[in-house]
């Protein structure tokens, strides 16, 4: 973790938990599918500039963060530990739990995505090959 995000991590820490969430975390290639108890987080931040850009006077970023982790996680599994941060204000708990609702189907949204792309090249590869194999029946009867 780089030196500004372990800072940002450790703050978001000493946050006082705003409320509780359980979800599901769908299998993957080496991670078998669970039921996850967290708990969340969330406060304003503001994120200043890197000093090699010190130059051009760049103003600092006020975003929101939130943290949700995992309570108590088996031995076997890495605990879920989601730092997100967000332009959109997060004023309440159901604002937090919102944003993370929308950040857990962001998994789904890439999974459709790739299955999308892989029909499609697929479908494409398949669509070539019949028209090259036209074009040469066509050009074998003449």
């Amino acid at each position: 973790m780089s030196g500004e995000a372990k800072h940002l991590f450790d703050k978001m820490l000493v946050e006082a938990v705003a409320g509780e969430i359980d979800f599901s975390v769908r299998r993957a290639r080496e991670r078998k599918g669970r039921n996850v108890h967290a708990e969340i987080r969330f406060c304003e931040v503001e994120i200043h500039p890197p000093g090699y850009r010190a130059k051009e006077k760049l103003e600092p970023i006020r975003l929101d963060c939130i943290l949700v982790k995992e309570k108590e996680a088996s031995d076997e599994v890495s605990p879920i530990e989601w730092l997100l941060l967000t332009t959109m204000e997060v004023k309440t708990i159901e604002d937090a739990l919102q944003y993370v609702k929308w950040y857990s189907l962001r998994w789904l949204i890439e999974r459709y995505h790739y299955v999308l792309k892989r029909c499609i090249a697929s479908l494409t590869k398949q669509l070539v090959h019949r028209a090259l194999r036209h074009h040469y029946l066509s050009w074998c009867v003449k």
